[in-house]
C-alpha cells in the first residue's frame, strides 16, 4: 500500500543472488482520496546490467489501473521497488502484482 507523499516506496521484492528476475506481467490499481489533484505515475524501478531504470507504468485516472505484458529483468542480488508519485500530497492506497519468474543469469 501507498500512502501519501512522493515516491514513497511502498513495497519491494528482493532478488536471489544467484537468479534473474524477468517480469513478465505487471497489475496493479489505485484508489485516491477525494481530491482535485491525482496520481500521475506508478513506477517499477529494477536494476539490470548494473544500471537502476525507472519503468513508467501507464493507467487510467482517477481509479489508476494497470494491466500490462511486459518483460523487464532484474539483476541477481538487486531489489526491486514499487512506488507512487503524486501531484501533492494526497492519499493513494496502491495495489502492486508482479508475475514471472527467475532465470539463471
Amino acid at each position: 500500500t501507498c500512502d501519501a507523499g512522493l515516491g514513497v516506496v511502498a513495497s519491494s521484492v528482493d532478488v536471489p543472488s544467484n537468479k534473474r528476475l524477468v517480469i513478465e506481467f505487471v497489475s496493479a490499481k489505485c484508489g485516491l482520496a477525494p481530491s482535485p489533484n491525482y496520481l500521475y505515475r506508478l513506477v517499477l524501478r529494477t536494476t539490470a546490467g548494473s544500471t537502476r531504470l525507472d519503468h513508467h507504468l501507464p493507467g487510467i485516472n482517477p481509479a489508476f489501473v494497470v494491466a500490462l505484458e511486459t518483460r523487464i529483468y532484474a539483476d541477481p542480488g538487486t531489489t526491486v521497488d514499487f512506488s507512487d508519485i503524486l501531484s501533492d500530497s494526497s492519499d493513494a492506497a496502491c495495489y502492486m502484482t508482479i508475475s514471472g519468474q527467475l532465470a539463471n543469469p
